[in-house]
């Protein structure tokens, strides 16, 4: 866990871990590309590259939920809410996606981006990898 002297970016280290599919669906729902390429300034590539944050992390990672961020909202219902924070991985600039449900997992990181975070990074399940996270004010 770290946080700058500004206060101002978050720092996460995870694990990276394989998800259940529903961030590849989600990505490409015309109107979450519409609002990512609007509101953060990029179209989401298909899916989520997701990871998991143990000890002091999941205490910033709930510290960071309770700022504002940028809201997906759904154009209909059946969709949640999602939170959203500018975020970078090494040279690869995407966001942090929280989704407004309940029951979400408390330990873990979605990450969207314009190009496959795997492929772009080199990175397998298990490995550890180092995410910086701007908050919203």
């Amino acid at each position: 866990m770290d946080q700058t002297a500004s206060g101002r970016q978050f720092v996460f280290r995870g694990k990276v871990v394989s998800g259940r599919g529903e961030g590849q669906y989600f990505t490409q729902l015309s109107w979450v590309a519409e609002q990512f390429s609007i509101k953060l300034g990029f179209a989401p590539v298909a899916g989520t590259f997701n990871l998991q944050v143990a000890g002091e992390d999941q205490a910033l990672l709930d510290a960071l939920k309770r700022l504002r961020g940028v809201t997906i909202s759904p154009p209909e219902p059946g969709f949640c809410d999602a939170k959203c924070f500018p975020a970078r991985i090494k040279s690869v600039a995407g966001a942090l996606v929280i989704p407004l449900v309940e029951n979400y997992p408390r330990n873990l990181l979605e990450i969207v981006a314009p190009v496959n975070l795997r492929r772009a990074l080199g990175v397998n399940d298990g490995e550890v990898v180092e995410v910086c996270v701007n908050p919203v004010s």
